[in-house]
C-alpha cells in the first residue's frame, strides 16, 4: 500500500485534461465503435442506474464506472487517449470517489452519463463531445468542493490518497 497525497491544484489539472482526454474518447467512439460496443456501454449504462436505485456509494460503483471506461476507451480507436488516461488512473479513481462521497452526485453521475450513451448511440460526436465536457466539469466542481471542505477542516494542503501498487483502483 502507497500513501501519496492530491492538492486542489493538482486535482483541478487532473481534471483539466481529464475533460480533453474524454472528449476525444467520445469523438473517436461515435466514429468507429461497434454496434456490440453500443451495446456493452448500454448495458453498463443499465448496471449503473440499477445501482443508483440499490447501493448507497462504494467500491461497486467505482467499479461500474471503470467498466464504463473500460468500454468506452475500448471503442474508441485511440491507442494514446487509453494510455493516458491509464497513466492518470489512479488519480482519477481517487478523485471519483470523492466527487461521488457528496449527497446528490450520484444521481447526477446517472444522469450525464445517459447523456453520453444516447449521444453516442446517435452517433453524435458534437453532443457526446459536450455531454462528456459538462460530466467531467460537474465531477471537477464536487471533488474540489469536498477537497476543499476537507482541507479547510483538517488545516492541511494536501489529501492523502491510499493505493496498492500495480492496481488499477
Amino acid at each position: 500500500m502507497v500513501v501519496t497525497s492530491i492538492g486542489l491544484d493538482e486535482a483541478h489539472q487532473i481534471y483539466e485534461v481529464r475533460g480533453v482526454v474524454e472528449a476525444l474518447a467520445v469523438r473517436g467512439f461515435a466514429a468507429v465503435a461497434t454496434d456490440a460496443d453500443l451495446r456493452e456501454l448500454r448495458a453498463v449504462l443499465c448496471e449503473l442506474e440499477e445501482a443508483e436505485r440499490t447501493v448507497s456509494a462504494g467500491q461497486e460503483l467505482l467499479e461500474i464506472k471503470k467498466r464504463f471506461y473500460d468500454v468506452l476507451l475500448d471503442g474508441c480507436g485511440n491507442e494514446v487517449v487509453r494510455q493516458t488516461i491509464g497513466q492518470l488512473n489512479n488519480r482519477i479513481s481517487f478523485l471519483r470517489s470523492v466527487s461521488l462521497s457528496r449527497p446528490g452526485r450520484l444521481s447526477g453521475t446517472v444522469r450525464e452519463i445517459r447523456d453520453i450513451v444516447e449521444a453516442l448511440e446517435r452517433r453524435d460526436a458534437n453532443a457526446a463531445h459536450e455531454a462528456t465536457l459538462r460530466h467531467v466539469e460537474s465531477a471537477s466542481k464536487n471533488a474540489l468542493e469536498t477537497l476543499r471542505e476537507h482541507l479547510t477542516e483538517t488545516n492541511e494542503t494536501v489529501m492523502p490518497q491510499t493505493h496498492e501498487l500495480g492496481r488499477n483502483n
